[in-house]
């Protein structure tokens, strides 16, 4: 994949909060990191302790000393050795475990807070893949941290320890360390680019998959599955240049540091041979500056560490631009007493650079139903999203009760306003549990309320095991599962109730049924739908008429119906023949003022 060789701003600022969130990841499991740093640091004295204790050894033996003490401190630091290793190999995965459990909860929190406007810029496949594949690099690198740092701090004790013995040998390495290090960022920051750029590209092919079995059925029936396995493997041969370039150069750093190597090792042992011809350097002592080198050298050839904390970047780097978008805030008020009313003052909404609602006014008396209505693009959804803080206004103020919404608490808020969806996902394991789905999941009795007010109690009782029926087992009609949505809003006792195209699968007596029960005034609810029907728009108190994301009109159906340009937007949904006739009493409606004209 081509790319920009200098970053725009909005890469760089990614690239720092990519880098925080590292460090976050790294800092935030302290317990578990701590126990791995111990072993490590374990490990590390042990490589430090036993060429010391080896050369003891051997330079005991050499000159006929005593040995016991020396095969005792030999024994002890193999014994360290052991121990350490142990416990690395229980800390490491640990530690990497609960990293992944940690920002993969952090990510869905977040994620799930933002809403509608994180699908509207990623794909889903692409969120999931940053979620699964990113967040398990970026976890992984408190590990590779980890082990980085102890490494370095070996590589730092081996050349104190070689300076201890002979002052050359350090300065012998020394030589080749600004050649390893050029060779290692060069690597680090390849690497980290390329695995953006896979990652990026297995998140493209996840979408595509996931929007190909969104479309099952229409691929079998159109008989296009070979077409669809074409366009899912598109972005295959790009990923295979990606995967190529990464492993061509891990084993391109993997030669050089392997020729570097041995240079250098060869380089200390010579320098070292001359020591020990010269008195400087004893037998024993030459065997411990083998294992110091390779100590230090084996810090300059970590480049599969390396590239896992180049790939972790990487992964940081796209799940922190996830984070950047914003998510709902809330404040700590209550409601005040009252049954909903509500009112919009200049709300104006923009999603993605476009304006969908302009300076929109709108009082929703407490206890009445209105109705929104205007053809596709009006700003009806938008609206209706905005009413319940599902949606967040460009400018204005939405009012509940007398209080801003945005001043109310999380529990206030979604306590006092339900909704109800045209495709309402059903979570929850069981029926009843899609049902009473919530923070403080609705009581058994509210359930049945709930399905009962939706139509939807005695299609229920015919399931096998009922309300206990499994939902992902249960075979449900477009219609049946807006009951099921409705009934989950029904059975919250909320204020607001807000309808977006909730009941457009219904058929038409079942609709009526339904809006019956909305309309019981022991229930006193405020309700605001959106209607596509004129018979849903009748029913209503008053409708507000949306166009081009302005309120051209609120007023009652029958008065509206008299405006061709109304009677113009319920078109689509009209039988062929003549124009369905308003309810009685509308026919030939004189002109009147409405509450509101745009």
């Amino acid at each position: 994949m081509a790319r920009n060789p200098l970053p725009t701003s909005s890469e760089r600022r990614t690239r720092r909060t990519g880098d925080r969130l590292l460090w976050q990841s790294v800092s935030r499991r302290r317990t578990a990191l701590a126990a791995l740093v111990a072993a490590l640091l374990l490990e590390l004295v042990s490589d430090l302790v036993l060429p010391l204790a080896l050369a003891h050894a051997l330079d005991s033996v050499i000159h006929g000393r005593q040995t016991a003490t020396s095969l005792i401190l030999l024994a002890g630091t193999l014994v360290l050795a052991a121990s350490s290793e142990v416990a690395i190999q229980f800390a490491d995965p640990y530690t990497s475990a609960a990293g992944v459990a940690e920002l993969r909860r952090r990510a869905v929190r977040h994620w799930l807070c933002a809403g509608a406007g994180l699908t509207r810029r990623h794909r889903p496949g692409d969120v999931v893949t940053r979620m699964v594949a990113g967040a398990g690099d970026t976890a992984g690198s408190a590990v590779a941290f980890a082990r980085t740092v102890t490494s370095l701090l070996g590589a730092v004790g081996g050349l104190v320890a070689l300076g201890l013995i002979d002052l050359w040998l350090p300065l012998t390495v020394l030589v080749a360390l600004p050649v390893a290090v050029v060779m290692m960022r060069t690597f680090v920051r390849g690497t980290a680019e390329l695995a953006g750029d896979y990652q990026l590209l297995q998140g493209d092919i996840m979408s595509r998959l996931l929007d190909a079995l969104r479309g099952a059925r229409t691929i079998r029936a159109c008989d296009t599955a070979e077409q669809e396995v074409e366009r899912t493997l598109v972005p295959l041969a790009d990923l295979h240049r990606a995967g190529a370039s990464m492993w061509a150069m891990l084993a391109r750093v993997s030669w050089q540091a392997t020729l570097l190597g041995p240079f250098v090792s060869l380089s200390v042992l010579a320098v070292a041979g001359f020591g020990v011809s010269a008195g400087r350097v004893t037998p024993g002592q030459l065997a411990a500056v083998v294992s110091y080198a390779g100590l230090v050298l084996g810090a300059l050839d970590h480049s599969r560490l390396l590239a896992r904390l180049a790939r972790a970047r990487a992964a940081t780097g796209r799940i922190a631009d996830l984070l950047s978008l914003p998510g709902h805030s809330y404040g700590h008020q209550d409601l005040r007493p009252g049954h909903g009313s509500l009112r919009l003052r200049e709300v104006t909404v923009d999603v993605d650079g476009r304006r969908v609602l302009r300076d929109v006014d709108l009082d929703v008396p407490a206890g009445s139903s209105v109705a929104l209505v205007g053809r596709t693009g009006s700003g009806k959804s938008a609206l209706a999203a905005v009413a319940g803080r599902l949606l967040e206004p460009s400018h204005g103020t939405v009012l509940m009760d007398g209080v801003p919404m945005q001043l109310l608490s999380r529990q206030a808020l979604r306590s006092a306003v339900s909704y109800a969806f045209a495709r309402p996902v059903l979570l929850g394991g069981t029926v009843a549990g899609a049902i009473g789905l919530g923070s403080e999941p609705a009581s058994a009795r509210h359930v049945r309320a709930g399905a009962r007010a939706a139509r939807a109690d005695g299609f229920i009782k015919r399931l096998p095991a009922g309300y206990d029926n499994v939902i992902r087992h249960t075979p449900l009609s477009g219609g049946e599962t807006q009951r099921l949505g409705l009934a989950r809003a029904f059975a919250r006792n909320a204020r607001l109730l807000i309808l977006d195209d909730a009941t457009s699968s219904l058929d038409t007596a079942t609709e009526h049924e339904v809006h019956q029960a909305l309309d019981d005034p022991a229930l006193r609810r405020t309700r605001l739908l959106i209607a596509r029907r004129p018979a849903t728009a009748a029913r209503a108190d008053l409708v507000a008429w949306l166009e081009e994301g302005r309120i051209r009109a609120v007023a009652p159906h029958q008065d509206l119906w008299a405006e061709p340009a109304y009677r113009a937007v319920f078109q689509p949904t009209q039988e062929p023949g003549p124009a369905a006739p308003p309810p009685a009493g509308q026919h030939h409606a004189p002109r009147k003022e409405y509450t509101h004209v745009a």
